[in-house]
């Protein structure tokens, strides 16, 4: 009788333990999707106040420091979020990976918004204004290096969603979540990004949510809920 119930409650732990990592995966790649669409509405945003303000120079160094504060508390805020996941292992410093190069982002955009603030200011002296316009295009430069590292990050994004236990055929077959689940997140790629992710040329922004929409609906991985 005790060694039955050590046994149930070894087997409750295990239990309990992959219920909490299921779950923890599972609003682990929720939050990605809500950062991709965030730094792409931003994104978007400042294309379209660039557009509208092409003709004013003031015009465009304020949008430039309003669209850089706006990147820098959303960053700090997905930092913030990202810190507080605990994943398993193998994918266990994926949001510690995607930390460091939000942390690199959120330098260049405080170095964007500061250069912008002293352009505006007005003449100063001993400030080097042809080297402020030069650094800006090495900024920007940064920050696509920065979004095309992270894009390459997806596939691993997605990984902390693959059930780590074998099928009977000793493949990796299964998702953490269940159906409904994938279907959540879909949903939420499709309402934030619709069809951009359709477009030829897209940023890497667009091209994270391309790629994890495409494991999540074309791979050919049965779900939680599916028998194994």
């Amino acid at each position: 009788m005790m060694f039955n119930r050590f046994v149930a409650t070894i087997l409750l732990t295990g239990i309990m333990a992959s219920t909490a990592h299921a779950a923890e995966a599972y609003n682990f790649v929720k939050e990605y999707v809500r950062e991709l669409a965030a730094l792409e509405g931003i994104r978007d945003s400042a294309e379209k106040e660039l557009a509208q303000s092409a003709s004013s120079p003031s015009a465009r160094m304020a949008d430039c420091i309003r669209n850089g504060q706006l990147y820098q508390l959303e960053l700090n805020l997905d930092i913030s979020q990202l810190k507080q996941v605990k994943l398993a292992k193998p994918v266990d410093d994926v949001p510690s990976m995607i930390v460091q190069f939000y942390q690199q982002k959120l330098e260049q955009y405080r170095q964007m918004s500061e250069t912008c603030s002293t352009i505006i200011s007005g003449p100063k002296p001993g400030v080097d204004y042809g080297q402020l316009a030069a650094d800006m295009p090495k900024i920007t430069a940064n920050i696509e290096y920065l979004d095309h590292s992270l894009f390459k990050l997806c596939p691993l994004v997605f990984a902390a969603l693959i059930d780590q236990r074998p099928d009977k055929e000793n493949h990796l077959s299964h998702l953490l979540i269940s159906k409904a689940e994938r279907d959540v997140l879909v949903r939420e790629l499709d309402s934030s990004f619709g069809k951009k992710m359709d477009q030829d040329n897209q940023n890497w922004g667009v091209s994270a949510a391309s790629v994890l929409k495409n494991y999540l609906t074309k791979k050919d991985y049965k779900f939680a809920d599916d028998p194994w």
